[in-house]
């Protein structure tokens, strides 16, 4: 695929996320490829990438991740880690639960976030819900997943994050940056987080 052709089809997805009308019968099939379940019930690692418009402490955020914990298909609930890690020295570790809300009229999809107390041995029936947020959904795709403020979050502001999956992680995606781009640069310069370290993987036996 060309730059030219790259440029275009970025454009067209992102110009098509950001615009909330459900009418046109193109547009209607532009936007059903914006399908959050599939980035969040990946059983890779993914990674918070970038965000604007975030709380000043998040500045200290060196790493934060989510690891696949697994699926509860009685409640279409996906249970994952969320690991952040300050300074480079403190880490905290929730974990999560996740479902997607979607609308057959209104966009964009919304993301449901109840962090949980930690679950040792993933004890998924004993959840303790801590808080919970509604994130809604600019764009996303198998390789990363665009998030706009929390309605937690402070009023009249648009605020967005990305996160992205390991293969992506590591190998940037232009595409992906070029929505967020589109979607999320009238919110303020975006943050980008430092590079998390490589978990170390056991010896082969």
């Amino acid at each position: 695929m060309s730059i030219v052709t790259l440029v275009f089809v970025c454009f067209i997805l992102a110009v098509s996320a950001v615009d909330g009308n459900m009418d046109n019968s193109e547009e209607t099939k532009l936007l059903s490829r914006i399908k959050p379940w599939k980035f969040v019930n990946r059983s890779e690692s993914v990674y918070l990438m970038k965000w604007t418009k975030g709380d000043p402490r998040l500045q200290y955020l060196t790493c934060v991740r989510s690891k696949y914990l697994g699926y509860k298909s009685e409640n279409l609930t996906v249970y994952r880690t969320l690991e952040a890690t300050f300074n480079g020295t403190r880490t905290i570790s929730l974990n999560m639960s996740l479902d997607v809300h979607y609308s057959p009229k209104l966009y964009p999809p919304i993301l449901h976030v109840r962090l949980l107390h930690s679950m040792q041995n993933l004890t998924l029936m004993s959840e303790v819900v801590v808080d919970e947020y509604k994130f809604p959904v600019g764009f996303s795709d198998i390789k990363c997943l665009i998030l706009g403020n929390s309605e937690k979050g402070e009023e009249n502001t648009t605020g967005c994050s990305m996160w992205v999956t390991e293969h992506y992680y590591e190998k940037r995606s232009l595409c992906c940056d070029f929505i967020f781009f589109l979607i999320c640069g009238s919110s303020g310069t975006p943050y980008e987080l430092p590079k998390c370290p490589r978990e170390s993987t056991p010896p082969a036996c």
